[in-house]
């Protein structure tokens, strides 16, 4: 049989149309348990964004452990190991980690994390990051994958937005102002391409989303549409790409994700939730975060849809995402890969959540929709739905 350029044409978009239908998400559910002497309990507070990595803590009982709350590690094929820790700190935060498997957080004298020191693990070995002259806390949130982590300095009063870079021990201080007057008092993502993200404070005291750019030195606010009960605002992750912020208004009342191309835009909550947030985006702006009302709500936005966690699993015999406060979902990688914490059996663990169908490569819908593409110019034209 003989093809012409139109029937091949044709036959490519018939091909990509089923595969640009959205459907609903399926996951699969893992257990990253728990590890160390006297440990019980997990959380999860990112991932890498090749998936390869999950980084977060354990939290265990102060009469049988020295470390009560390790920091963890986990690598794909390898499980959960407990990380080292600062002498005189054995309280730790690890918040996120790169494809490296170097991550960052905080440790501390006590559970309520005061006088913290940011620190960075890698191979398991804590090691402090510098502080800058004239301080004696801080706390790192972020790493990209070039070794570039953020977070800040100093206390409620004096704190301020910091990076330290992790491969030449330099930490500076952010001292950008917008063109509106505000500046950032904590830093929450750091993109590969250097666009650091985080809380700003605007010359009238109220939070703010505000972006840094490494390369021009410039700082930006991004505007918040005028949502109801809006009260500032703040960004909470950036995807490694740099083009999707993701963060929250209204004192955490509506989730919001920005890029260029849109805004800010809000982002619609599971039913049951009066507030929320977003916490981490991947480069197809994929979004997770976490809903509240009577319980923490764990939420998926995708493709501007908004799915519950526990909507999607496929094997969550055992474990409560709906009826606990400390439900949560952290981070999500470029294969559309989920961590976060939830109960299973009562008892508070990190989990991931793998997909159980293929999550297309960008080049893939490149290719679909360029197939799509000749049919609609042969058809006159025809323009194509975003």
């Amino acid at each position: 049989m003989k093809f012409t350029r139109l029937a091949v044409s044709i036959a490519i978009a018939s091909l990509a149309m089923p595969a640009l239908a959205q459907s609903t998400p399926q996951y699969s559910i893992t257990d990253l348990g728990a590890v160390g002497p006297g440990t019980n309990y997990s959380q999860a507070f990112g991932m890498s964004s090749n998936g390869n990595y999950v980084t977060g803590r354990m939290i265990g009982d102060d009469s049988v452990s020295a470390v009560p709350w390790p920091a963890f590690i986990w690598q794909s094929g390898q499980g959960s190991t407990a990380q080292g820790y600062l002498s005189g700190n054995p309280y730790n935060w690890s918040f996120a980690v790169n494809n490296s498997g170097v991550s960052v957080g905080l440790a501390s004298a006590s559970e309520g994390g005061s006088g913290s020191m940011p620190v960075m693990w890698k191979n398991g070995q804590a090691t402090a990051l510098a502080l800058p002259t004239g301080y004696s806390d801080g706390r790192a949130f972020a790493i990209n994958n070039n070794g570039i982590a953020v977070g800040s300095v100093g206390d409620d009063v004096t704190e301020q937005a910091t990076i330290f870079n992790t491969v030449t021990g330099k930490t500076t201080l952010i001292n950008a102002i917008s063109s509106d007057g505000s500046f950032m008092v904590s830093a929450y993502g750091v993109s590969d391409n250097g666009i650091v993200v985080g809380l700003g404070q605007s010359p009238g005291s109220l939070p703010d989303m505000v972006m840094y750019n490494m390369n021009t030195g410039v700082m930006t606010t991004l505007p918040v549409p005028a949502f109801t009960g809006v009260n500032g605002s703040s960004a909470t992750g950036i995807s490694p790409n740099g083009q999707y912020v993701v963060g929250a208004s209204g004192n955490s009342s509506q989730a919001v994700i920005w890029s260029a191309a849109t805004g800010v835009i809000s982002v619609a909550l599971p039913s049951t939730s009066s507030n929320g947030q977003l916490n981490a985006v991947n480069n197809l702006g994929w979004a997770v975060g976490e809903s509240g009302g009577q319980y923490a709500t764990p939420f998926l936005y995708e493709n501007g849809k908004t799915y519950t966690i526990s909507s999607l699993i496929t094997n969550g015999a055992g474990w409560n995402f709906d009826t606990t406060t400390s439900a949560d979902a952290t981070g999500i990688d470029a294969n559309g890969d989920i961590v976060g914490t939830a109960q299973i059996n009562g008892i508070e663990h990190a989990f991931l959540l793998t997909p159980t169908a293929a999550v297309p490569e960008p080049a893939s819908y490149a290719l679909m929709l360029a197939g799509l593409g000749v049919v609609g110019l042969i058809a006159r034209r025809r323009k194509l739905p975003r």
